[in-house]
């Protein structure tokens, strides 16, 4: 059998993306599983419930006719970054597919912008940058961040040359997922919405250890990832530092560790047993502590919040090249309504986008 029609693949990337099975779509457009089985299996068109299944999807009519260009990188090349390794199959097919969406637009956009892809050399020679600590010291002395804390983590990130889109991921466990297909590609990074700000700041530079150290997802990558993120916001000679003599009464000291590093105490403890300024009990100990005090779902001391603007800045780009946003809502294959609502364009509020 030849390859799906554009349209049959629009319709199971955008109905995946909403976390839909075929069943619950059929409902929600008010027509019979029978016909959405055909027209993903390109077996027929929607014909004149095309305006129904598009509501319910809450995309444009014209993507479901005609379909639209499935960039970057497949899905086998995706790395993602969960707090529990049991993500079920519909999730992951989600995340997979808003990748796949998101890439769409993205690319729209910089073309709207009239821009090339810049990814920064340190990218593009990730075969020579060793372990996870050694690209750490790479990406602080590249960017000339000295020793010391970080103050905007996905600024570094974006500095590379990676888009970073905050988007709703809505499944249980997944914080973020990145993906690069190489040099004539944009990386892009994944983070979900909603995330306390210590932990979005390691999760974005845990990804941006995946698109400096990994080509194709394989065992162990998630704990080079981890370290690479801790060796970045707060290198060994520091953390041997600052980290000395804790013990598990030492909490204001964590607190007071956490707002000026960036990190979250249960990673400030995780950091003191790596550079072995504590034992394995005291790492269990206190980890015991934080669960007791319920520190394990929510910790004292709220960080500054971070916002992407790469993709902002290529929005507004287009917008002062002479692009609508109705152009560019076509452009990324979106609703008007959803391009200008969409968190995932949050740095461009100041060209006159709403936001939810």
């Amino acid at each position: 059998m030849g390859a799906l029609p554009p349209s049959a693949q629009a319709l199971t990337l955008v109905r995946e993306a909403k976390g839909l099975t075929q069943r619950e779509l059929a409902m929600a457009a008010g027509v019979s599983q029978a016909v959405l089985s055909k027209a993903e299996g390109g077996l027929a068109g929607l014909g004149p419930r095309v305006g129904q299944v598009a509501e319910a999807l809450g995309c444009p009519a014209s993507v479901l006719v005609d379909g639209f260009p499935l960039v970057g990188a497949p899905v086998t090349c995706l790395h993602h970054r969960r707090r529990t390794s049991q993500v079920n199959a519909k999730a992951q097919k989600r995340v997979q597919a808003l990748v796949q969406l998101t890439r769409v637009s993205v690319k729209a956009m910089v073309t709207a912008a009239g821009e090339t892809p810049q990814v920064d050399q340190l990218v593009a020679s990730r075969p020579l940058l060793g372990g996870p600590a050694e690209a750490a010291v790479a990406v602080r002395r590249r960017f000339g961040l000295g020793e010391g804390p970080i103050g905007d983590a996905m600024g570094v990130v974006e500095r590379t040359g990676t888009v970073v889109v905050m988007r709703s991921l809505a499944a249980g466990g997944q914080d973020a997922v990145s993906s690069w297909a190489g040099d004539a590609d944009t990386p892009l990074v994944l983070v979900s919405t909603g995330l306390p700000v210590d932990r979005q700041r390691f999760t974005v530079l845990h990804e941006l250890g995946h698109l400096l150290l990994h080509t194709l997802p394989d065992e162990g990558q998630e704990l080079e990832a981890h370290r690479f993120a801790a060796e970045l916001l707060m290198p060994a000679s520091a953390a041997v530092r600052d980290l000395a003599g804790l013990s598990i009464s030492d909490l204001r000291r964590l607190a007071g560790l956490k707002e000026t590093w960036g990190l979250s105490i249960a990673a400030l403890i995780q950091r003191a047993l790596d550079v072995e300024c504590i034992s394995q009990d005291q790492f269990r100990q206190m980890r015991i502590r934080l669960t007791r005090l319920g520190w394990h779902r929510a910790e004292p001391v709220t960080l500054p919040e971070e916002q992407p603007t790469r993709l902002a800045g290529y929005v507004a780009a287009a917008r002062r090249r002479g692009f609508t946003d109705e152009q560019l809502a076509e452009a990324a294959q979106m609703t008007l309504p959803k391009f200008r609502s969409a968190t995932w364009l949050s740095g461009a509020s100041e060209e006159g986008l709403v936001h939810d």
